[in-house]
C-alpha cells in the first residue's frame, strides 16, 4: 500500500475511491484511513464504492491466511490469491467511529457497499 508521504493528491480536494477498502488487510485499516484524512481538507468528506458483503457467499476462500484471502481467476484462466476483506456497513461504520470519523454507508440492491466519510475527531476522541 502507499505510504501516506507518497500521495499524489492535494489535499482539500473532493476525494473519491472504488474497490479498494475490501482489498486492504485488517492490519493496515487505521493507516489506510490515515492516508485518506491527509488527502481532505479540514471538514471534508470522502465517498466510496465496493463490493458489498453479500458477495462473499460466491468467493472461494484461501484457508490459513494471516488475512481474509480469496482465488480470482483471470480471463487468460490463470489464478491468483488476492485480500478480500467484506464489510457489513453498521460494522464498518463501527471501526471508523473508532478512528474518529462520522460515516453514512449502506448496500444497494447491485450488491455495493455505498458509503460517504468525514473526519471528526483524532484517535483517542481529542476534536
Amino acid at each position: 500500500m502507499t505510504e501516506p508521504s507518497a500521495l499524489s493528491v492535494k489535499a482539500g480536494q473532493p476525494q473519491f475511491f472504488a474497490f479498494w477498502l475490501t482489498h486492504v488487510p485488517p492490519a493496515r485499516f487505521a493507516a489506510f484511513w490515515s492516508m485518506v484524512a491527509m488527502a481532505l481538507a479540514p471538514g471534508g468528506q470522502v465517498c466510496f464504492l465496493d463490493d458489498s458483503s453479500q458477495e462473499r457467499a460466491s468467493e472461494r476462500f484461501v484457508p490459513d491466511q494471516a488475512a481474509p484471502t480469496v482465488w480470482r481467476r483471470l480471463r487468460d484462466g490463470s489464478e491468483h490469491r488476492v485480500i478480500k476483506v467484506y464489510y457489513w456497513p453498521g460494522e464498518l461504520a463501527a471501526r471508523l467511529a473508532k478512528l474518529g470519523w462520522s460515516a453514512a454507508i449502506h448496500e444497494t440492491s447491485t450488491l455495493l457497499l455505498v458509503g460517504t466519510a468525514r473526519r471528526i475527531s483524532d484517535p483517542g476522541g481529542s476534536a
